[in-house]
């Protein structure tokens, strides 16, 4: 859920309070472009499109759909699986400290590990937003509605 006054990169999606890992200096992104009043920007990530931004185009690269990133004061009917069963499409299901529930739609699965210490390593929410890694065999909550693949 993007707040009123939060910015969104243009390039990725990510916006100030949701912002994505930069593998180039191992910690979440930065603004190297942002415009306040419109709530656009470019994150560190996403410098390619630092020149376009600098031209003037402001279009989002990528559709930020509502449904990849939802907060609910409801818990959700929720199904438990291994993390190695998770698949694109799947709504990750996780309860925020201040009691509402955070669901984020698996959009793509990074990495699989094997051996004693396998993990799996899912992106969630829009393009750039975040990952998350489990252990393979960990539980994870997911939306029943979700497992209707």
């Amino acid at each position: 859920m993007v707040t009123s006054d939060e910015a969104m990169c243009i390039g990725c999606g990510c916006t100030d309070n949701h912002a994505c890992w930069d593998d180039d200096v191992g910690q979440p992104c930065h603004w190297t472009r942002v415009d306040r009043q419109a709530r656009l920007g470019v994150c560190s990530v996403c410098k390619e499109i630092a020149a376009a931004w600098d031209a003037g185009d402001r279009e989002m690269r990528v559709p930020v759909e509502p449904e990849d990133i939802r907060i609910s004061i409801e818990a959700p009917d929720v199904v438990r699986v291994a993390a190695h069963r998770l698949k694109v499409g799947h709504v990750h299901v996780f309860r925020n400290p201040n009691g509402t529930w955070s669901l984020e739609r698996v959009r793509e699965i990074y990495k699989m590990t094997q051996g004693v210490d396998a993990t799996v390593t899912v992106g969630v929410g829009p393009v750039g937003h975040a990952s998350r890694t489990f252990s393979k065999n960990q539980m994870v909550d997911i939306t029943r509605e979700s497992t209707d693949l």
